[in-house]
């Protein structure tokens, strides 16, 4: 008996445990192993491990082609860290500031961070490397690769509640939910309450990894850009404002904020609404991580996509 005149259960099963080369090398070898109706479902596993994500993955078998995914898979952002001791981290999407307001200030930023803003294909491992050179499309990924970028992250919006989008796109996104801690609850995790005062300061925007978290502000050096609550203007190289931007922000407002690859932008949306471009031609290289600087008793609730973000971003990339 030869392999192919196994049955198609037995052959997923052995498939099951090629590495990705070995997949993709038995893919090219003999269609069969390509046409298995199920073989997407193995391909799925891989992706969804290179996210580092959990989904229920038979909502979206039929969304896309997994074996072309795999290579423009991105892990999702999530973790959060501090370097100041009155911001507490509740979990890897929760922290709240309870110190004393306008003194000092400080910036809650992910642990991992977006794709650099100009990356190639040395942002792949080798082993991806090898993997797309070895496959026959390899001509299309080339071509894809060749644009400002491309990747794969799972999300969900008001248009993709039940299945998660994670066809390929140009525009990494984040939003924050600010909510003033409230003075008539009482809780073990919230051991200072405030009422806000006009020192209040919210800064949502991107930072680099060497930001200065303990005494910064997105926006208040050349590699960081923020938008700031009590002004409603954006800042990027200083603590001077660049230009007045959108209004105004506080309790109980969602605030988001992308880049666009395709044109080098960074743009903001509050409460599910684009405020439009904020910062032109952003220069190569960075390495931008999700960044809120925080001088008000208010508790940041971040949302990378596993929950559905307030901004139709499906129709923002056209997928």
């Amino acid at each position: 008996m030869i392999v192919t005149d196994l049955p198609n259960e037995c052959l997923l099963s052995i498939m099951s445990y090629l590495s990705k080369m070995d997949l993709t090398a038995v893919s090219v070898a003999k269609r069969i192993f390509r046409d298995l109706p199920m073989v997407n479902f193995i391909w799925v596993q891989h992706c969804f491990s290179k996210w580092k994500m959990n989904f229920a993955c038979n909502k979206i078998l039929a969304k896309a082609d997994f074996r072309l995914l795999y290579p423009l898979s991105w892990p999702a952002t999530s973790g959060l860290l501090s370097r100041d001791d009155e911001i507490t981290i509740i979990n890897e999407t929760d922290a709240f500031f309870n110190g004393v307001v306008g003194n000092g200030n400080r910036s809650v930023q992910t642990t991992n961070a977006f794709p650099t803003t100009r990356p190639t294909v040395t942002e792949l491992s080798l082993r991806d490397f090898m993997y797309m050179l070895i496959s026959k499309t390899w001509r299309k990924r080339n071509e894809m690769l060749n644009r400002p970028f491309l990747f794969s992250t799972p999300f969900y919006d008001e248009f993709n509640y039940e299945n998660p989008v994670v066809q390929p796109r140009s525009i990494a996104y984040y939003e924050v939910l600010v909510t003033r801690l409230d003075t008539s609850e009482s809780s073990s995790l919230l051991p200072f309450l405030a009422n806000e005062t006009s020192a209040d300061c919210i800064a949502v925007g991107l930072a680099s990894e060497d930001f200065r978290l303990d005494k910064r502000l997105p926006g208040w050096d050349s590699q960081s850009f923020g938008y700031h609550s009590d002004d409603g203007a954006i800042f990027h190289g200083g603590g001077r404002a660049v230009a007045a931007y959108g209004p105004k922000f506080g309790d109980g407002d969602v605030i988001g904020c992308g880049i666009n690859y395709l044109n080098g932008s960074i743009f903001f949306t509050l409460n599910g609404t684009s405020l439009g471009t904020a910062f032109c031609d952003i220069a190569p290289g960075l390495r931008l991580h999700p960044t809120v600087g925080v001088d008000a008793n208010v508790q940041l609730s971040f949302n990378f996509g596993l929950q559905p973000f307030k901004y139709p971003l499906s129709l923002y990339i056209g997928t």
